[in-house]
């Protein structure tokens, strides 16, 4: 994607703020567009009764609830995409983090079932398991990227390319 592309450009430059300012500038890019999305969203869910007359008041109701959610935990979701797809793996951060990602799946299944069947939520716990998945991730990614240090990410792509010269 072009978060990948543009910080992966200033890295290779040498380019350590010009990577930050990327990471950061596409970020906020990400959000804004998230935001418009999920009020999009939202307001299709004004859509549900026309479209699904035929379907019973409490199945559009749950579909209107479940769009609702989605639409509010949209800029989460985008903002995971963006860091955890994106600018970790430009930093070239751990392999560490695609495992976080499959540990908050396993959570989000067994919150999932535990919310759904063992709770009055219902259907609805299956949209709460998700935000709860969505959050924490979202605290994981943020986390991980506050920590990286773009001008040892510059240093080591150096040191590669350099040591990627000699053996060549």
């Amino acid at each position: 994607g072009a978060t990948t592309a543009l910080v992966g450009r200033s890295v290779g430059r040498g380019d350590a703020m010009g990577a930050a300012h990327w990471a950061r500038r596409l970020t906020h890019a990400g959000v804004y567009t998230a935001l418009a999305f999920g009020l999009l969203m939202g307001l299709s869910a004004l859509a549900i009764p026309v479209l699904f007359a035929n379907a019973g008041r409490e199945v559009q109701v749950l579909a209107v609830v479940g769009i609702l959610i989605n639409a509010v935990v949209q800029v989460v979701k985008v903002r995971n995409m963006i860091l955890g797809a994106r600018v970790m793996p430009a930093a070239a951060t751990s392999a560490g983090d695609h495992r976080r990602r499959h540990q908050c799946l396993r959570v989000r299944a067994a919150l999932a079932i535990a919310l759904a069947l063992f709770t009055p939520l219902g259907i609805i716990g299956l949209f709460v398991a998700r935000v709860v998945e969505q959050l924490v991730k979202l605290g994981i990614f943020t986390w991980r990227t506050r920590r990286i240090s773009w001008e040892s990410v510059v240093e080591r792509q150096a040191l590669s390319v350099a040591w990627g010269t000699m053996r060549g």
